[in-house]
């Protein structure tokens, strides 16, 4: 509703903007976009082995693709309620789910605030009014990242009290390669409507992205963070709070819905 609403208001100026739009950048945008789903199933697999659990990749792969439709019901959770229950009848364990589901949502949004605001602070953002913001999440998150495994360390039980460098750097991997496909795919979808292709502008756009995207992760209200991302991408990113600018950004989403509906269905087809 959101969207609809905001494309209808500007509904002059996004017709103007797609018809000179590149298909070819656009299914690049797609493409990356379904491409990272299929390293988030690596992630949660590296995480439960930090917990001590083995699951095969393509039971987690399986279950992830089956629950994308879920994202868009209101609340924003029910993806990982689905997988959870999914893994559950897999035989994982309660405790061992729910350390995944805190520590998933920790990195992605850790990471994902970490990387945006290396970027932007890195293109010079601070001329930026939200400059003083960048900065100060980034070193949060940089802060959070770092004590984050000396805290699991602490709080779990003595079987799982070894501190595996390794593995926790794996993680953080892992998911800066999704962060980098997602970031990735904003980048051609800019390029595809605006047609701008300079490194400086793309870092910006990629940094912008990633750090609106990771606002509205942690905006649990909405789900996928609609609304919250919009609004915040367009602000950081040096574009007026006008309809039409939040509803360019709000495009993306429609590549979004796209791919994760398909991706879905393909997940219900083969399960």
């Amino acid at each position: 509703m959101f969207i609809a609403y905001v494309f209808w208001h500007s509904r002059t100026e996004i017709a103007a903007l797609w018809q000179t739009a590149n298909g070819a950048t656009l299914a690049i945008a797609c493409f990356c976009l379904g491409v990272a789903n299929f390293f988030s199933p690596l992630a949660s697999r590296q995480i439960l082995r930090l917990s001590g659990a083995r699951v095969d990749y393509r039971v987690l792969l399986q279950t992830h693709l089956r629950r994308l439709p879920a994202r868009y019901l209101p609340g924003g959770v029910w993806h990982t309620v689905g997988r959870a229950a999914d893994l559950h009848e897999h035989g994982l364990n309660g405790t061992v789910i729910a350390r995944m589901v805190v520590l998933e949502n920790a990195l992605a949004i850790g990471v994902a605030f970490l990387l945006g605001g290396t970027l932007l602070l890195l293109r010079n953002a601070s001329s930026s009014p939200y400059a003083w913001l960048i900065a100060a999440t980034t070193f949060c998150s940089l802060t959070g990242l770092i004590a984050l495994p000396l805290l699991v360390r602490r709080i779990w039980t003595s079987r799982n009290r070894q501190l595996n460098v390794g593995g926790w750097a794996a993680s953080y991997a892992w998911y800066a390669v999704i962060w980098a496909f997602h970031a990735a795919a904003f980048v051609a979808y800019s390029m595809a409507l605006t047609g701008a292709n300079t490194v400086s502008q793309a870092l910006h756009t990629a940094g912008a992205y990633l750090f609106s995207w990771a606002i509205g992760l942690v905006a649990f209200f909405a789900p996928q963070g609609i609304g919250v991302f919009e609004v915040t991408a367009a602000a950081v990113y040096g574009h007026s709070l006008l309809p039409a600018s939040i509803a360019m950004v709000a495009g993306f989403r429609l590549c979004m819905l796209t791919v994760d509906l398909s991706l879905g269905l393909v997940g219900h087809i083969r399960s």
